[in-house]
């Protein structure tokens, strides 16, 4: 990469000594909560309006004027270890990686896809952004990343996405020209992460930056193809390669002049790249984050010829075929029994047209107006239907849940853990309060925590592995 393209030569030694350092800590707020009191102080990220800097325990807020220091705000706070982010008044987020979703810019009523959204950090800014209109489809090809990337759009509380695992070829072929906005956070070589250990030195070579360029041709040419004429596509990474930034951005516009032209953000105009009009850069000892990557694309009406590389379609054998099967209607007969869901709710149900379970990608086709249940809003164990992890923390204009009841932060703290709850004479255990048997939502602060179920001395916990493995950190203080 040549640095002198982009930073001032007096920049290049702070620029080296900055990507060794862990970046400061940062979180996003979460868009009903920014009144929410934290358990430790904050200052704003100037790019993002719910991005805020975690600052260190004898620090200063920025808005007082007094100077910080670069690389040591917020190191000694982990925003993991709160309750507050077990209840998901917060997402812990690289600063810089906010930047995409400034670029972005997602609105109420939009139909929006996450092209590579695990683990989820982006995809559930865009669907709080989103205010609970439209549909975002979340989707990511390695199946593996599903459970973290479900669990991490449930915390949002909102009801409009379908997570999907396509190549995104394949969901080009399924969804052209739907979308009204497309993110592609591509895969990289990821220089921006060698500092916290998740790349190695080799992100900063030759073949690893060409093979990284390569695979990033294919997603972008898969993306382009499902943003419909007007609509808008923003590409990002975490590496400073132009190769793997600016010169993808340059590729679909010279092999599609007349079909995109650059996405301008006056709003972000203090870190415009001087190498390509539309695309904006993060500096680790300018901005304090790892640093980061955007660049957008508006899509004109032009038509987009692009020959496809498919002979067949791709294969639905992991759908469900149409119609709804007797099965399904039982789960909506029993969603019913574990609360009581609004009234837009309750007539979209069956109107959309769309599952309880895990909704077909294919059935979009149509674009009718949706209002979904998130997927897996009930999960099928044996012979049963049991209340999902995201239903629980669906927010209350969207679902009452029939018993619900707010635990001390002593309680909490080992609920989230995922340990059951005694009703014992032992006060680091009772439950004080008395309590139906059957399924209840467990709280802190009236912020849901999970599903639990009740009997007459023991709360059984409830939470998915996935859920309690993302809370480990509050175990362990």
């Amino acid at each position: 990469m040549n640095l002198d393209r982009f930073l001032d030569r007096s920049e290049h030694d702070s620029f080296e000594r900055a990507c060794q350092k862990y970046p400061d800590r940062a979180i996003r707020l979460r868009d009903d909560r920014l009144a929410r009191t934290l358990p430790f102080s904050v200052a704003s990220v100037d790019w993002y309006s719910r991005g805020r800097w975690v600052l260190p325990e004898h620090g200063k807020h920025r808005d007082s004027g007094m100077p910080v220091a670069i690389g040591t705000e917020g190191q000694s706070v982990r925003p993991a270890s709160f309750l507050n982010y077990a209840v998901g008044d917060y997402y812990i987020q690289d600063a810089g990686s906010l930047l995409p979703i400034a670029l972005l810019d997602p609105k109420p009523g939009e139909w929006i896809c996450d092209l590579c959204a695990a683990p989820g950090g982006k995809a559930s800014a865009i669907l709080e952004s989103m205010c609970g209109e439209g549909l975002l489809v979340a989707n990511e090809s390695i199946r593996s990343r599903i459970d973290v990337l479900q669990f991490m759009l449930s915390r949002t509380g909102h009801a409009n996405f379908i997570t999907s695992s396509h190549d995104p070829e394949d969901l080009a072929e399924l969804l052209p020209e739907t979308f009204d906005a497309v993110l592609v956070d591509a895969p990289c070589s990821g220089q921006m992460l060698v500092a916290k250990e998740k790349r190695s030195t080799n992100a900063w070579t030759p073949s690893q930056i060409d093979h990284s360029a390569k695979r990033q041709h294919r997603i972008l040419d898969a993306a382009i193809q499902l943003v419909r004429p007007g609509g808008r596509i923003v590409y990002s990474t975490c590496t400073f390669s132009e190769e793997e930034n600016e010169f993808q951005m340059a590729r679909v516009q010279s092999l599609y002049p007349d079909c995109f032209k650059p996405l301008r953000a006056p709003e972000l105009s203090a870190w415009s790249s001087p190498a390509q009009e539309g695309c904006y850069r993060l500096w680790p000892h300018r901005d304090r984050c790892a640093g980061g990557f955007a660049g957008g694309l508006l899509r004109t009406e032009k038509p987009l010829d692009i020959a496809s590389t498919h002979k067949t379609k791709p294969r639905r054998n992991d759908q469900h075929p149409r119609g709804h099967h007797k099965s399904e209607r039982s789960a909506i007969d029993e969603l019913h029994t574990y609360g009581v869901f609004s009234a837009e709710v309750e007539s979209r149900m069956w109107n959309s047209g769309l599952y309880v379970g895990s909704s077909p990608v294919w059935q979009l086709l149509d674009r009718r107006p949706w209002l979904g249940i998130p997927s897996l809003s009930l999960f099928n164990k044996g012979n049963r239907w049991l209340p999902s992890h995201a239903l629980a923390l669906l927010r209350r204009q969207y679902f009452q849940p029939h018993q619900s009841q707010d635990l001390s932060m002593e309680l909490a703290t080992r609920f989230v853990a995922g340990e059951a709850i005694q009703q014992a004479t032992d006060s680091m255990t009772r439950i004080d309060e008395p309590q139906a048997t059957g399924w209840i939502v467990a709280s802190w602060q009236s912020q849901s925590i999970g599903w639990a179920k009740s009997t007459a001395n023991r709360w059984n916990n409830h939470l998915p592995a996935w859920a309690v493995q993302n809370n480990i950190s509050l175990a362990d203080p």
